[in-house]
């Protein structure tokens, strides 16, 4: 894979990501440190 490729494909994810940040209203890092500090469960 070239480096455009793997540039393309990394935005294609970004907007993926912020698309499910809009749709459950939490950023993915806010998320994240949520549920390292146990305030979700899995």
């Amino acid at each position: 894979m070239q480096l455009h490729e793997l540039v393309v494909e990394m935005k294609i994810l970004e907007r993926r990501l912020a698309s499910y940040e809009e749709k459950y209203g939490i950023l993915s890092e806010d998320f994240y440190n949520a549920l390292m500090s146990g305030q979700f469960e899995v």
